[in-house]
């Protein structure tokens, strides 16, 4: 077991530490002081050459930390996520331990609870197109003079002025409703019983109706649960006297999620023109984009016999991305105290990777180990067999 209470050792290394710095930056000063006083001997500099050369040379160290500020202020992360697709049915498949996926299958089947026009929609017209040379069959055709055969799938990209497809802006509503339940109970934890609270502000459902309007999932799976028929029949205490209801999820796949997002008081929340959703406030500014493209995302060899139990003919997988970016303002630099209000942006998109990332996702369920440890003992086994 490792020990993480060091205090001694800890304190011990600090000293040393700082007794280094102390020691390198007296001789870096000697060292400084030396130099200015020889150079302008060397170069027979006057006061004025030597006072034009030291402001220049001033100017040119705050440009360059000025640069390196700039680049330090702005970040970007890119969750590259998964979705698992039956292309017969539709219907969502939520591999064991993959959250994304099975708040993403949550979420589409209850909006298609109550909307049957979105489900209409997202089962009539297919996430991706394909065309097929040979519609007759799918396998290429072997001739008997053993000439090369030829088979081509090729898919049908749309031009960049074209809007995407009906069943596309589904899914990513649906990403975008999840992420935010994400960034909701992020903010809660970071922001439940502290300090901060005073400069806080929540914001409800009716403080953004503009992005409701767009998001038809966060729309629809948001609404007061008095407005919603297919809770009308639902025997609990709708209006409690003590605490309040903030989600429901009934046997039927109903969902209802209280909206709100607790952030600095005044942020604003809108949409950028590439409909992303930006929270933006004084000292900084964090925007969401979910992006699905039509592409389908490389799964391991196996992964869907092995772990979904599923052959990869019945299973399409699609590539969604989720990019996070998050941008300091220049002016905020200025200020030195209120940042532990804004520090959350910095564990977010961490969140979210361990959250929806495919890649990190097969990490932690140890896919190449497990799958080694299923190949090698298949190999010995064929090998005694043909002995």
């Amino acid at each position: 077991m490792v020990l993480k209470n060091k205090t001694l050792s800890s304190l011990l290394q600090k000293r040393k530490e700082l007794v280094q710095l102390i020691f390198i930056a007296i001789i870096l000063a000697i060292g400084v002081s030396f130099l200015a006083t020889a150079i302008p001997q060397i170069l027979s500099l006057s006061a004025a050459q030597i006072f034009w050369l030291g402001l220049i040379s001033v100017f040119v160290g705050l440009a360059y930390l000025s640069v390196l500020i700039i680049r330090a202020r702005t970040g970007k992360t890119v969750i590259k996520a998964a979705v698992f697709i039956n292309p017969k049915s539709k219907k969502t498949i939520a591999p064991l331990h993959y959250s994304f996926m099975y708040d993403l299958s949550r979420t589409l089947n209850a909006v298609f609870q109550e909307n049957s026009a979105l489900e209409e929609t997202w089962k009539s017209h297919p996430l991706t197109e394909w065309h097929q040379e040979n519609e007759n069959s799918t396998e290429p055709e072997v001739k008997e003079d053993k000439e090369i055969a030829y088979f081509s799938i090729i898919k049908l990209s749309a031009e960049n002025d074209n809007p995407p497809s009906k069943p596309s802006l589904i899914l990513t509503e649906a990403t975008e409703f999840v992420i935010l339940e994400q960034l909701s109970n992020h903010l809660s934890e970071y922001f439940d019983n502290s300090s901060m609270r005073d400069n806080v502000a929540e914001l409800l459902r009716k403080d953004i109706p503009h992005i409701l309007l767009e998001n038809r999932v966060l729309n629809i799976l948001t609404i007061p649960i008095e407005d919603r028929p297919i809770f009308s029949k639902a025997k609990f205490d709708k209006s409690p006297e003590e605490g309040e209801l903030v989600s429901i999820r009934g046997s039927d796949g109903s969902v209802y999620e209280k909206f709100d997002l607790m952030l600095p008081v005044g942020t604003n929340v809108s949409r950028s023109d590439d409909g992303g959703l930006v929270l933006d406030s004084k000292r900084v500014e964090l925007s969401i984009r979910c992006i699905y493209e039509g592409f389908a995302e490389n799964t391991p060899m196996y992964f869907e016999e092995g772990y979904l139990g599923i052959s990869s003919e019945s299973i399409d997988t699609l590539k969604l991305e989720v990019v996070v970016e998050t941008k300091i303002r220049l002016r905020a630099l200025l200020t030195v105290s209120g940042w532990q209000t804004f520090k959350w942006i910095d564990s977010f998109p961490d969140k979210l990777v361990r959250y929806a990332d495919f890649q990190y996702f097969k990490e932690k369920i140890g896919w190449n180990t497990a799958f080694t440890s299923f190949h090698i003992p298949n190999v010995f086994k064929k090998k005694n067999e043909h002995c």
